[in-house]
């Protein structure tokens, strides 16, 4: 499947066009049904029209398929992730600014990836673990992950969203 990227309105990043949100800055995306831009404004800069945000409901409808993950949010803080493929999860990793803040998670503490379409998650080694809904996951030991799971990286939890 070929899947047209867009650039995001906000970080200028390449994302896929049937994103709700942006995979790297996280930002709530609008589309113009006039000329179907991207916005960032309830105004489109390209044709002047009223934008709208995009309703994840209706992208699930139009694929004719169910949700897929797409987040992480973090249980604790204002704090959402994209998924990223082969992206490392810890304080060196893709997300390093994010996890700073967190002195138990390890500099590679997590790989993110998606095999076959079914994302997965895999402890690097880390410290003090990685948990897939209160299970402890044995290192290098890929688990899939779905909607509505909560990962936990040492001490902080995150739930995987659409």
């Amino acid at each position: 499947m070929n899947l047209k990227l867009i650039q995001c309105p906000f970080c200028k990043t390449p994302i896929p066009e049937d994103s709700v949100y942006c995979d790297v800055c996280g930002k709530k995306l609008r589309h113009c049904p006039s000329c179907g831009a991207f916005a960032k404004s309830k105004m489109c800069a390209k044709c002047g029209h009223p934008t709208e945000e995009i309703n994840p409901d209706e992208l699930i409808s139009s694929r004719g398929s169910k949700p897929v993950p797409g987040h992480l949010v973090c249980l604790s803080a204002s704090i959402r992730l994209g998924l990223s493929h082969e992206a490392i999860i810890g304080r060196r990793g893709n997300y390093g600014n994010t996890f700073q803040q967190f002195h138990s998670v390890s500099g590679a503490h997590a790989k993110l990836f998606c095999v076959d379409g079914v994302w997965q998650i895999m402890d690097l080694g880390s410290s003090f673990g990685t948990y897939l809904n209160g299970e402890k996951l044995e290192k290098d030991k890929p688990a899939p992950i779905k909607i509505d799971d909560v990962l936990k990286f040492a001490d902080v939890e995150f739930k995987v969203t659409e």
